[in-house]
């Protein structure tokens, strides 16, 4: 039995976790239908037992299925969800989340070929995420940004954000993003 199955019987509050904790290892192993299902899952367990008041984890397991949309090529699934994650943030006036969330859907639309919006986005994000002293957003975003000003041929710019984002992965011990 695994802990899920446990937790289904003696700890249902639990259920939320479990998932969530699956999903990020599903994700870093870059087994993403498999990940989507497990935020999927957690997104689900959240809702049931998390304050209405304050849904972080929702706006957090949101901007990951959307994540995974993209990585899955499911580009109006991806934008739906990441909006919705937005407006979740939003509501509720949680600045990382919607940091989070707008450096998803920035990236989203690189991946499109929306670099103009793409590049708004972004900086919108980075600005929120400045806002909020959250290294790892700003070390995300700042190497979306560094990854966007490659595709614009704007090297320097890239360089400076690229640098940043490394600088700030060692910083916070981010190896998986280094």
């Amino acid at each position: 039995a695994t802990a899920i199955d446990i937790a289904k019987e003696t700890s249902p509050k639990l259920l939320a976790p479990l998932w969530n904790a699956k999903a990020v290892c599903l994700y870093n192993a870059h087994v993403y239908p498999a990940a989507l299902f497990a935020f999927s899952e957690a997104y689900k367990f959240y809702c049931l037992s998390e304050r209405s008041d304050k849904p972080t984890y929702q706006v957090v397991c949101l901007t990951m299925i959307g994540e995974l949309h993209c990585c899955l090529n499911q580009f109006e699934e991806a934008e739906c969800t990441l909006r919705s994650a937005l407006a979740l943030a939003h509501k509720f006036d949680y600045v990382s989340g919607k940091a989070n969330a707008l450096g998803s859907l920035g990236e989203l639309y690189h991946r499109l070929g929306k670099l103009e919006s793409a590049h708004s986005i972004l900086c919108s994000a980075l600005e929120l995420a400045d806002s909020t002293g959250n290294r790892r957003i700003k070390a995300t975003t700042s190497g979306r940004l560094g990854q966007l000003y490659v595709s614009l041929g704007r090297f320097e710019e890239a360089k400076r954000k690229l640098q940043t984002a490394l600088e700030l992965c060692v910083e916070i011990g981010d190896r998986l993003n280094q």
